[in-house]
């Protein structure tokens, strides 16, 4: 039931409710005083002490009643006629759904469709499951669907707007009944996943710039099987190009449909399980002013298919979904880069060592991964990687982790190394202050070695 039709029943109710009580209480017909025990009309009488009709006394003032009152036949009809229905059709409904009967099955499709269009969130997102129940067992389909499909189109469309999840639900019933063209479905694929474009902050001249995809909200449903793919084809800072250094334009895949919980992804579900930020470092082009300015980011979104991005906006147009950001930078002297540095001490140390849990594990007879189990630094991390076995110690990568992260998640780093020798290896953390600059998170590093020893290599 939407709310506006609930609103209605809840209003005929209360009027209906007001003209029984108003059809009750009656019309006057008189101002004379009556006994209020047997109502005797006791005009004319002369204050009698007690009531000529029962006997009750008088003397009191609250014996006597002012008038007398006749009910009212029309409004108590009015009232039950209208009240009646509105009265069982919400007792009928709160019964339904202490049972747990599912009412939007027996709701027809103008009904659901004004609540898909007008009511809340959790009211349209039912509406569009039903919706997608009715497509699936093919009660739904051509003309009537249409609408629909374009409707959860443009609301997976809007970012500003709300997604009921159901909207999901829909589009992959509409998908899997063949209602879906080609474009409709490079559409689905590429709203699929909203994304947030990320910088760090400040950044000196000649710095590496670190531009970060961040993936914030899905809106697709459990069906979705497809990856969409983002790639940062155009930046500049004051009409000066950004560009791709050392490494390829920022990419960040995935499935937005088989994934996690289900693939029914909900706001702050990706950030929050699933990925963080997905950093790629780029370097101006040419000589940055410093003060203030703004990072503009273009960035296509396109179904995955391995070929390269084109190089321009207007080529990427022509092949997926254009999204464009602005993001505040500032470009500040070398020694003006927010970065702090925290003193070593012992116990900090091992603090750290403790939030820090990784494995090693040997596979394919050359690598190694390490897996940093991050919970709540008391500090933040931006340190090379060493790897100290018995017969010899080599770097073997790079980790920066912010202090205190909201999100307590694995981080993990691939090393390509030979093997250390033996069965254990030392894990030595030696700062590195630069390796924080290539993030956009990590603002304050712990600035002495973090050793966790004898860890076992898992041999596989």
């Amino acid at each position: 039931m939407t709310p506006a039709l609930l609103a209605a029943s809840l209003a005929a109710l209360l009027l209906g409710l007001a003209l029984v009580a108003a059809g009750l209480r009656g019309r006057r017909l008189n101002d004379h005083p009556h006994c209020r025990k047997c109502r005797f009309d006791l005009v004319g009488l002369g204050g009698p002490a007690q009531c000529p009709e029962c006997g009750r006394p008088l003397d009191s003032p609250r014996a006597l009643r002012r008038g007398i009152r006749a009910r009212s036949k029309r409004p108590l009809v009015a009232g039950a006629i209208l009240a009646t229905p509105s009265l069982l059709l919400l007792a009928g409904i709160g019964l339904a759904a202490a049972r747990g009967t599912n009412l939007n099955a027996y709701k027809p499709h103008a009904l659901l469709e004004l609540e898909l269009e007008r009511g809340s969130p959790a009211t349209a997102s039912a509406a569009a499951a039903e919706f997608a129940r009715r497509v699936s067992n093919g009660a739904l389909s051509g003309p009537k669907l249409t609408p629909l499909i374009q409707f959860a189109l443009d609301r997976q469309a809007d970012t500003a707007a709300p997604w009921p999840v159901g909207l999901g639900d829909l589009l992959d019933a509409a998908n899997a009944a063949g209602a879906l063209n080609t474009a409709a479905y490079l559409a689905y694929v590429e709203h699929s996943v909203v994304v947030h474009c990320l910088a760090r902050r400040a950044v000196a001249p000649g710095d590496l710039i670190p531009i970060a995809i961040q993936p914030i909200e899905g809106r697709a449903g459990a069906l979705m099987a497809d990856s969409v793919e983002f790639s940062l084809v155009e930046s500049h800072i004051n009409r000066v190009p950004v560009i791709p250094q050392p490494r390829d334009p920022a990419l960040l895949e995935m499935n937005p449909g088989i994934d996690r919980n289900f693939g029914r992804w909900e706001a702050g579900f990706v950030s929050r399980l699933s990925y963080g930020p997905h950093t790629n470092l780029y370097v101006a082009a040419d000589a940055l002013p410093l003060g203030r300015s703004e990072l503009h980011v273009t960035i296509l979104a396109r179904l995955s298919d391995g070929s390269p991005p084109p190089a321009t906006a207007e080529g990427a147009a022509a092949i997926g979904t254009i999204l464009e950001f602005t993001v505040p930078i500032e470009i500040v002297q070398p020694d003006q880069r927010p970065l702090r540095r925290v003193p070593p001490s012992p116990e900090l140390a091992a603090a750290l060592a403790s939030q820090l849990k990784p494995e090693l594990s040997r596979e394919q007879g050359v690598a190694f991964q390490t897996l940093f189990q991050s919970a709540d630094l008391p500090a933040g991390i931006s340190h090379q990687i060493i790897l100290r076995g018995a017969e010899r110690e080599m770097k073997a990568g790079s980790v920066a982790l912010a202090a205190r992260r909201p999100d307590a998640t694995a981080y993990g780093v691939w090393i390509g190394i030979p093997d250390v020798g033996g069965p254990t290896a030392d894990i030595i953390l030696r700062p590195d202050p630069e390796r924080a600059l290539q993030t956009i998170d990590v603002f304050e590093y712990y600035d002495g070695d973090i050793v966790i020893p004898a860890v076992a290599i898992r041999r596989e």
